[in-house]
């Protein structure tokens, strides 16, 4: 039952990120990119050197979160944390460089609304039962309290 769960679910994300893509490119007259399935799509040089030291930095941080998780199951919310920012940091330098370099600098605001609804996505079909907020949004709200507490 999890499986055709999770299958409906991916389903549905990926349907209404396709939708708000549709919709996103007719308002604002955004032409489609071809693009192959599964492969780096490097708009320049740097852009591709850029990618690999935000991957290396993301594959250290989440090797580091993932070793402080299973030694101390305390801080189980920074792990969903650093997926979170590590996967925008990467949004972010790809839409950087569509935006400032490509043919199509409205490519970015694709980019970044896929992003975007991907997260809301998560957030939103994460939740076991009306009742129980989901482990997300439980982690965002903590994040949330400790921005407001180090901040004053």
């Amino acid at each position: 039952m999890f499986w055709l769960k999770f299958i409906f679910i991916a389903l549905i994300v990926f349907a209404l990120i396709s939708l708000v893509k549709i919709i996103l490119r007719k308002m604002f007259k955004i032409e489609k990119v071809k693009k192959e399935f599964f492969s780096n799509n490097y708009i320049i040089d740097l852009h591709r050197k850029v990618d690999t030291w935000v991957r290396r930095l993301t594959g250290l941080t989440l090797a580091i979160l993932i070793l402080v998780q299973i030694n101390n199951e305390t801080f189980h919310y920074l792990l969903i944390l650093g997926l979170i920012f590590t996967s925008m940091l990467d949004y972010g330098v790809k839409a950087f460089f569509e935006y400032r370099y490509s043919e199509v600098p409205k490519q970015a605001i694709l980019t970044l609304a896929g992003e975007a609804w991907g997260r809301f996505c998560c957030f939103f079909f994460s939740e076991k039962e009306a009742r129980e907020p989901s482990l997300c949004f439980l982690c965002f709200k903590k994040y949330l309290s400790f921005l407001h507490v180090h901040s004053v």
